[in-house]
């Protein structure tokens, strides 16, 4: 009757425990998600922000540019507002040369379940 008593108590106690520490790890994670990341300049992202903000300020007090003037921007960007900015983080079909597409991984699953039948 004791050994019931201490193990019910000792169950309770560590589903207690569990369930603290989880909410614990959900509040902490809800509160600063920021945190997992990397720090990083926030005058840098906020210098990029204002520019981009300034210029669709300029052209929404302008009527529609033409499809020529919006070439002419560009002028060999990734597109008119971001222009040639951060095209150095984009991959490339260079860079991906040698890696395992997502249709080579599958096909060579399905030849491996078909062949070892």
């Amino acid at each position: 009757m004791l050994v019931s008593k201490l193990n019910t108590i000792l169950k309770n106690t560590v589903c207690f425990i569990i369930s603290a520490v989880l909410c614990v790890s959900l509040v902490t994670s809800f509160a600063f998600p920021a945190a997992a990341g990397t720090p990083s300049p926030v005058t840098k992202g906020e210098a990029n922000l204002n520019k981009i903000q300034a210029k669709t300020d300029e052209l929404a007090q302008q009527e529609p540019p033409s499809l020529k003037q919006v070439e002419e921007r560009n002028k060999g960007g990734l597109n008119e507002v971001q222009g040639s900015a951060d095209a150095n983080k984009m991959i490339s079909p260079e860079d991906a040369q040698g890696t395992t597409t997502l249709k080579d991984k599958i096909e060579q699953a399905l030849d491996k379940v078909t062949n070892a039948k």
